[in-house]
């Protein structure tokens, strides 16, 4: 008896290894804080036209007041959002 339940420890414990590092090898990692906030920087800074939507979803790991901030400073005023199945669009206008 006891050593059926150290067996099945033992196998559950192997089968979560096996699933954490298929997990790990497959899944795409996360872009951290830094690599986020430089990357919306660049998105504001290119953007062009009078109107433009921004998918939070993508930049998680930023702030929504943080991306505002971002976004002003390269001259877009933010308007609205709108959270979608898929994504939570934030729209900026040109500032005058």
């Amino acid at each position: 008896m006891t050593s059926d339940i150290g067996y099945a420890l033992f196998l559950g414990s192997m089968g979560l290894i096996i699933l954490c590092a298929i997990v790990t090898m497959f899944l795409p990692r996360r872009r951290n804080d830094q690599d986020q906030r430089t990357a919306a920087t660049d998105f504001f800074g290119a953007a062009t036209g009078p109107a433009l939507e921004f998918d939070w979803f993508r930049f998680g790991e930023v702030p929504k007041q943080d991306l505002i901030k971002l976004a002003e400073r390269h001259g877009w005023r933010f308007d609205s959002d709108q959270i979608t199945e898929g994504a939570w669009l934030l729209r900026f206008t040109r500032s005058a």
